[in-house]
């Protein structure tokens, strides 16, 4: 072989050499075992695929953050949120999902490749949001520690849940996500997307009660005791029947009006849609010195309302859990309670006494008729009250301003401000007197040259 050969063969080996080292550089992403398919692919929990029954706590850990979800008779409830109801599907979707998962591929064993994939521990950053791997649209994936346990919390699996990887071709049933079992090296894709927030109300429900607006007839605002020890006069709203379009405010002061004809209907309609911001136990809120709000309905139904202001409830979880590295929020937020109970006085759709009837044997046949028909009402009714005092009357719930500022609404905050008064605040009450020797502030003050300027 002559020299010109020889030296395009070592040329050519070094090529190779080169192209080998480029291609194993590159691939700076987690080695990988060929995609797995359909029922070919391994449960990643096969000890508990028919063991869901012995599943008593789910509990999640994220950014520093834990959620307890506990199975009852009663079904879900949040540990955290003194046992209120989570809504089933929600974590029968998170559980079936983790017991039906197929793992398709092993991924990087390599602890400095997790983050990549966010199934980094979690629990190895206390108190700090963990970095998480990036979604394309540059936000920041968390892992989140999802731990099943039973009885006695004996810990059944425990899956650390990262990035969600789409399908190519978009079919949702393909999607996948990369998961590692904690305690394990071994990174994973598995089969499913899961979604498992931490923050509680998003496991909730939060519309607490629907009604129809033309149910309510009557509201009855009592603000509480003033300095003198003595309670104001209260707002009362009415509708006289279900045909008027038209809510009367009793007692208007003379040579007073109202703002505008629609206020007054807000007054009396609140709870028709109730959408709650946040809830904790009735107990952990002192509502002696709330607004009492008296809401009746035509067909007898009576709400009453008690509204405060309150820390929120993680302020108060704060209060009762110091080692929580969240800062307790400072602004009190509105909080109701619900009473529900039947009136029958005040039921205007209850059967009607019937015509007189000459008759003896049939007015009495008429009377117990009436009597039955009035009896059979009054246990609808009150049926229908304890079903929602019972869910209702337990929990405090944090409301929106604009539904509590309805609930205490005053005479004055539905009044036109008088000819040259201030203007109310925001709660409708006049503002306050300046004290004649008060400082003007700067941006009040006349410019010079303004009547008013030294």
């Amino acid at each position: 072989m002559n020299k010109n050969a020889i030296i395009v063969l070592v040329l050519a080996a070094a090529g190779l050499g080169a192209a080998a080292v480029l291609v194993d550089g590159r691939s700076s992403a987690p080695a990988s075992t060929p995609r797995a398919t359909g029922e070919q692919a391994p449960l990643l929990l096969p000890a508990l695929a028919s063991k869901a029954a012995d599943i008593t706590r789910v509990q999640l850990l994220r950014d520093g953050k834990t959620l307890r979800i506990n199975r009852t008779p009663a079904g879900w409830v949040l540990a955290d949120k003194g046992n209120y109801p989570a809504q089933p599907e929600p974590i029968t979707r998170l559980v079936r999902g983790l017991l039906e998962a197929r793992v398709l591929e092993t991924k990087t064993s390599d602890p400095a490749l997790y983050e990549r994939l966010s199934v980094q521990d979690p629990t190895a950053s206390s108190g700090s949001k963990p970095s998480g791997a990036s979604t394309p649209d540059g936000t920041s994936v968390s892992p989140v520690l999802v731990s099943l346990l039973g009885s006695n919390d004996a810990p059944l699996a425990k899956v650390i849940l990262g990035k969600a990887q789409q399908s190519a071709t978009g079919d949702a049933s393909q999607a996948a996500s990369f998961a590692r079992q904690s305690g394990a090296t071994q990174s994973l894709l598995i089969s499913g997307t899961f979604t498992a927030p931490i923050d509680p109300m998003q496991w909730v429900e939060r519309s607490v009660l629907e009604l129809e607006r033309s149910r309510f007839a009557k509201a009855i605002v009592q603000q509480p005791k003033g300095a003198d020890g003595a309670l104001p006069a209260p707002l009362v709203v009415v509708r006289k029947s279900e045909q008027e379009e038209s809510y009367l405010v009793e007692n208007l002061p003379e040579g007073r009006e109202l703002k505008d004809t629609t206020t007054p209907q807000r007054v009396v309609t609140p709870l028709a849609s109730v959408t709650i911001d946040d809830v904790m136990p009735a107990s952990g809120v002192d509502f002696s010195q709330g607004v009492q709000t008296t809401l009746i309905t035509f067909d007898g139904i009576v709400f009453r309302v008690q509204t405060v202001d309150h820390p929120p409830a993680s302020a108060t979880s704060q209060a009762s859990n110091p080692a929580t590295t969240e800062p307790a929020p400072s602004s009190p937020k509105p909080w109701i309670t619900i009473g529900v109970s039947y009136d029958a006085s005040l039921d205007t759709q209850a059967p009607k006494p019937p015509a007189a009837n000459t008759d003896p044997v049939a007015a009495k046949a008429d009377a117990d008729a009436h009597a039955a028909a009035l009896a059979s009402r009054a246990q609808q009714q009150t049926t229908f009250a304890a079903g929602l005092h019972n869910r209702l009357s337990p929990w405090a719930f944090a409301l929106p301003a604009l539904t509590a500022k309805q609930l205490r609404a005053t005479m004055e905050s539905l009044l036109k401000p008088l000819p040259g008064s201030d203007p109310p605040t925001a709660d409708g009450t006049p503002m306050p007197e300046i004290p004649g020797d008060a400082p003007i502030p700067p941006m009040l003050q006349p410019a010079q040259g303004e009547p008013g300027a030294n």
